[in-house]
């Protein structure tokens, strides 16, 4: 069964790379140039992480519905920049898509599976081998919310993420043949057009309708990562430069927009429509947000580059295990203030993403990327 398995995946990724010939750069990894940190980008990581970390931390502050809830919004900036980082191999192809994806394996799944174990184990969630099959396939987000947020909250993001890698090669060719503007224009019509079929579920049970599932999967998070790859495209154009202070004032003018509009949300009133976009909206602002850091931000100071670099190194545990530390927590009884219970659980959630990445997480990618070299000719 083992063999056939294998014998399977090689004809698979040899079908693949037969179908990427028209799609491959004629450099022979796509390891370099685009490998080089941008510690822009490590910096906004980490405040992504933050921010999802203070959204699941914030009721122990606040009850009820308020502006702190734009913090879910985090989860659409990692969209943002996943669409920025792999914004190079969109526009300009791949040479190695099995090399592209065996990194993308070990950059995702291992500290992923670390985690899913740790859940597992300290959850309050019955086990369930079904459960288990379907976040370890990535297919948590197929069934029902209760499903999507079985173990942990953040675990839905995942496989759109996921499948956004492995589908690289159409978006490829889509944005090859009809143009970047054109490809992200028609994703965030779709998305808008989805959002006016979304159902909240009746119970978290119920299995999720085909509009709610494409909103939470691809397509639907599509916008959202094209988004970054767009971001990318006008860096490279240093004309648009010259608009910055421009583009400052029609940001600030947009987020003042934004904010009434999610008042209306917060008061259970705006159009149909309007809290569904609540995180396509907030991709925009951020991918304005990130463009105009990356334009105006200058060589950072030593200090700045060193806490951008550790912050986007530790930002996937953050990311991963913040919400584990709560769980823990009420399992030895250990009874906190509010102001106690954020502080223990920031710092530990801080040393457990530390050490996850550097004696687990990054000799592991180390090795995937060791794996991926010898694809790469």
């Amino acid at each position: 069964m083992v063999f056939k398995i294998r014998h399977f995946a090689k004809l698979f990724y040899r079908l693949l790379s037969f179908l990427m010939l028209p799609l491959l750069t004629p450099e022979a990894c796509p390891i370099s140039p685009h490998s080089k940190t941008n510690l822009t980008i490590e910096a906004w990581r980490g405040f992504a992480a933050v921010l999802v970390m203070f959204c699941h931390y914030r009721g122990w502050w606040i009850l009820g519905p308020s502006y702190a809830d734009l913090a879910s919004t985090g989860v659409d900036l990692f969209f943002v920049l996943s669409g920025f980082v792999f914004a190079p191999s969109i526009l300009e192809g791949i040479s190695s898509f099995r090399a592209f994806m065996v990194r993308r394996i070990f950059r995702i799944y291992p500290l992923y599976l670390l985690a899913l174990l740790a859940y597992v184990v300290l959850g309050h969630e019955p086990f369930s081998i079904r459960a288990i099959l379907a976040h370890l396939l990535m297919l948590q987000n197929s069934f029902s919310v209760q499903m999507a947020f079985f173990y942990n909250p953040v675990f839905w993001s995942l496989p759109p993420e996921w499948w956004f890698y492995s589908t690289l090669p159409v978006f490829i060719l889509v944005v090859r043949v009809w143009g970047l503007w054109p490809c992200v224009l028609a994703l965030i019509a779709l998305r808008i057009g989805l959002g006016f079929g979304v159902e909240p579920p009746a119970t978290a049970q119920i299995p999720l309708t085909l509009v709610n599932w494409a909103v939470i999967n691809l397509p639907g998070i599509a916008c959202e990562l094209m988004i970054g790859v767009l971001v990318y495209w006008c860096h490279g154009q240093q004309a648009l430069r010259q608009y910055r202070i421009v583009v400052t004032l029609c940001w600030i003018v947009f987020l003042g927009l934004a904010y009434i509009g999610y008042g209306q949300v917060l008061q259970a009133t705006p159009a149909p429509v309007l809290g569904n976009l609540v995180g396509v909206i907030a991709a925009a602002l951020y991918a304005i947000a990130l463009w105009l850091s990356l334009v105006f931000w200058g060589q950072p100071s030593a200090w700045r580059a060193s806490l951008a670099k550790q912050m986007g190194a530790i930002s996937y545990g953050v990311y991963l295990f913040h919400n584990l530390i709560p769980l823990l927590i009420d399992r030895i009884a250990w009874v906190l203030p509010a102001w106690a219970m954020t502080i223990v659980c920031v710092a530990l959630t801080g040393l457990i993403a530390y050490a996850a990445h550097r004696w687990f997480e990054a000799p592991l990618r180390a090795y995937g990327r060791q794996m991926s070299a010898r694809y790469c000719h």
